[in-house]
Parts: structure tokens; sequence; C-alpha cells
């Protein structure tokens, strides 16, 4: 066992989380992950990651799904991605804080196939540069405030045609069509 800001770890596991709840109070606790050689799926939900901690995350080039939702990372903090070569997942769910600056970091993730971005800032222009991401199938956003359109989201979903584009709490875009409710 590894205890990792307080909290025991078998360093055996594919996946790492901390308890509901827990704020990490020590970042570089977390240098401690390069230690769990078949980690795959990491979840720092409300925990209060920040970029500091991210660059120890990165430091485990066997993570495939990362969790970030509803941490403290900034829009360059993203940067250290590139260094997970497998991400497949990417959580970035209620963190306001990020905006259409990240995208060119999520563009050097080749493997991402899920993207979550709903509560964040990133609007339809930062989106539209995810096109060209050939292995993204999924990515899930919320619309408000006039962040995104239905006519360009079906455009964009025509221009990402192996992509489902869902619209929480509206429905499914999926090559030029849509499947759900839309007040236009």
């Amino acid at each position: 066992m590894i205890t990792i800001d307080g909290q025991q770890f078998d360093p055996s596991s594919e996946h790492f989380s901390f308890d509901l709840y827990h704020q990490i109070g020590d970042m570089r606790e977390l240098a401690k992950l390069r230690a769990f050689a078949n980690l795959k799926s990491a979840n720092f939900c409300g925990s209060g990651l920040d970029d500091v901690g991210l660059r120890y995350v990165s430091d485990v080039p066997t993570i495939e799904n990362l969790d970030l939702q509803d941490t403290r990372v900034s829009d360059d903090g993203l940067c250290v991605l590139e260094r997970l070569p497998n991400l497949k997942y990417l959580r970035l769910k209620e963190n306001a804080q990020l905006s259409n600056a990240c995208i060119p970091y999520l563009l050097k993730l080749k493997q991402l196939a899920d993207l979550q971005i709903h509560e964040t800032a990133i609007d339809q222009r930062g989106l539209n540069q995810l096109v060209g991401m050939d292995a993204l199938r999924d990515i899930c956003l919320d619309v408000w405030k006039n962040n995104y359109s239905f006519d360009d989201l079906s455009d964009l979903s025509r221009r990402m045609p192996e992509c489902t584009i869902l619209a929480k709490g509206r429905g499914e875009f999926f090559q030029g069509g849509f499947t759900g409710t839309w007040d236009k």
C-alpha cells in the first residue's frame, strides 16, 4: 500500500480516486502515482486538483481515462496532457475557468475519443477547432447563453462525421442529423 495525501492505495490498481469530497492538501503527494504501473483511470472530481498536481498526474503515461470535473486546472495547465499518449477519455465538466484558450492543448491528444466540456467556457469557436481530431467519437456539451447554435452544431457534425455531439438536455447531432428537442 502507498499513502497519498493521507489515504491508502494499492499501487497495483488500474484506477485511482480519492474518497468523495477529499481536498488535496499537498499536490506534491501525487508524484507517488508513478508507482502505479497499471494505472489506466484517474478521477480527481472535486478534489481541488490544480496545475501543479496535474503535472504530477501527467507523469503516468498509462492513463487512458482522466476525470478533471470541478477542479482548479487552468487553460495553460492542460498543456501537460500531451504527456499522456494513451488518453482516450477526458472529462472537463464543471470547470468554468476553461475556455477556448485550452483547445490547442486538446488538439495534441491524438487518441482522444471522448471529450466532456459541459459547464466550461468553451464555445462554438473553440469547438470548431476540433475538426480533424480523427479519433474523437463523442463530445458532450451544454447549451446556454448562445454559446452554441443548432445550425453551427449541425454543420460541425457534418464536418466530424464519426463523432456524436451530445447537447445535454436537448439531443444528439450525428452526421448533420439531429435527434431530440431543440427550441430554436
